[in-house]
């Protein structure tokens, strides 16, 4: 079955939109931010950014649970800021290499406003100004990415993903 990874920086919607897409469809939802381990957690909370080194088992234990899950009988949803290109090639290693990354992009003051009104989430408002620094956005060159403007409605970017993983018929919207 298709899988879609909901990306983009803190703020940009990611969980909304995959929260929305599974209340449409009953899709397999797998939340990124579950796959942490304790340590990220505690670094985010107080504001320390994450390296390289940091987010490798977050996404190893990530590429692991969507492999697992694209044996279901729907299709997946999965988030993830994969905010560079070699997070996005070892979520996209086989046998993953099929799946649809959604990137959702909006203006830094939308993202730092979203980030503000959050309640009950582990990352610190001040790491989104870091996020926005390390991001790499996907380009021309890399293969099954959809960009989509995070300003707009859950619905409308719903549509856009499942009609992109050729699936706009098979769900009432």
């Amino acid at each position: 079955m298709p899988v879609a990874i909901i990306m983009g920086p803190s703020g940009c919607g990611k969980t909304t939109v995959a929260s929305y897409l599974n209340l449409l469809t009953n899709c397999v939802y797998i939340e990124g931010d579950d796959y942490h381990p304790p340590e990220n957690v505690a670094k985010m909370s107080v504001g320390i950014p994450l390296t390289d080194e940091d987010r490798q088992p977050w996404l190893t234990s990530l590429h692991c649970a969507i492999n697992k899950a694209r044996h279901s009988s729907t299709f997946v949803v999965a988030t993830c800021s994969a905010l560079k290109r070699q997070y996005r090639t070892i979520l996209a290693q086989p046998p993953n290499s099929d799946v649809l990354f959604v990137f959702l992009n909006a203006p830094k003051d939308v993202l730092k406003d979203r980030v503000s009104k959050r309640k009950n989430h582990f990352l610190s408002p001040c790491l989104v100004e870091n996020q926005l620094d390390i991001l790499e956005p996907p380009n021309s060159d890399e293969e099954n990415v959809l960009l989509i403007d995070a300003t707009l409605h859950p619905k409308i970017i719903s549509t856009q993903i499942l009609s992109r993983l050729g699936l706009s018929g098979s769900y009432k919207l």
